[in-house]
C-alpha cells in the first residue's frame, strides 16, 4: 500500500475508523489527477502527488477533530447519566450500560476488553483517546478502587460545562470576524470593482472573490 497505514492508525482510532486499509483505498482514484496534470506540468504534478498522498491523513485529522468536539459537548450529559447508573451498578457495568452519543461509542472498546479479562485500569485507559477522556478515566479508576469518589465526577462535569460555555463564546466571536471578512470578499469587493470598471480597465475580480470566499469557509471549518 502506498499510504503509511501505521502512521494513520492513531488518527484512525481517534476518528473511529476500524479498518484503515479499507479506508485508505477510497482515496486511490485521486491518484489519477497527478497523472493528468503531468501531461502539462511535471512540477505541479509532483506537488499534487505529495498532496494526494496526504489526503487520508488530512481526512482522518479532520474527522478526529470533529469527533473530539462532539465528545467534549456530550461529556457533561454522559457523566450525569453515568452518575445515575453508579447508584445502581458497579462502575464497570455502569460504563457499559450508559448510552449517550459518541462517548458511549468510545467506551464500547472498554466493554469489549474488560469482558475478555483485561484489567479495569488497562481497559479504561485504552479508550482514553482524547485528553478529556483520559481525565475521566483517571477519576473512574478512583471510583473503581475506592467504591466512592462520585463527587469527583460532579466537579469534572461542572468544569466541562464551564469550558464548553467559554468555547462557545470564543467560537461566536470568531464567527463574527469571519462573517465580516466573508461579506467583504464576496459582496463588497466585487461591487466596488464593478463600479470602478466603469471608469478604468480594472479586470474582473469575481474569480478571485469566489476563490477567496471559498477558502475562508474551508479555513473556518478547519479552525473552529
Amino acid at each position: 500500500m502506498i499510504y503509511d497505514l501505521k502512521g494513520m492508525e492513531p488518527l484512525a482510532r481517534k476518528a473511529g475508523i476500524q479498518d484503515v486499509r479499507s479506508f485508505s483505498r477510497r482515496f486511490l482514484p485521486s491518484l489519477i489527477l497527478p497523472l493528468l496534470v503531468a501531461m502539462f506540468n511535471l512540477l505541479l504534478a509532483l506537488i499534487l502527488t505529495l498532496g494526494v498522498l496526504r489526503l487520508p491523513h488530512l481526512w482522518l485529522w479532520y474527522a478526529a477533530k470533529e469527533r473530539r468536539k462532539r465528545v467534549r459537548e456530550e461529556l457533561p450529559l454522559f457523566v450525569a447519566s453515568l452518575k445515575w447508573m453508579l447508584g445502581v451498578y458497579p462502575v464497570q457495568k455502569a460504563l457499559c450500560l450508559t448510552r449517550f452519543g459518541e462517548v458511549s461509542k468510545v467506551f464500547k472498546e472498554f466493554c469489549s476488553r474488560y469482558s475478555k479479562g483485561e484489567s479495569f485500569e488497562s481497559a479504561i485507559f485504552s479508550c482514553a483517546i482524547f485528553p478529556e477522556l483520559e481525565e475521566l478515566a483517571r477519576r473512574l479508576v478512583v471510583v473503581y478502587r475506592t467504591g466512592g469518589g462520585v463527587k469527583l465526577l460532579d466537579l469534572y462535569a461542572n468544569r466541562l460545562q464551564s469550558e464548553n460555555l467559554s468555547r462557545i463564546r470564543s467560537s461566536a466571536a470568531r464567527m463574527q470576524l469571519f462573517a465580516v471578512a466573508y461579506t467583504a470578499l464576496v459582496a463588497i469587493l466585487p461591487a466596488m470593482y464593478s463600479g470602478l470598471s466603469l471608469y478604468s480597465t480594472v479586470g474582473n475580480v469575481l474569480p478571485f472573490s469566489f476563490i477567496a470566499g471559498s477558502s475562508l469557509v474551508v479555513l473556518w471549518r478547519l479552525i473552529d
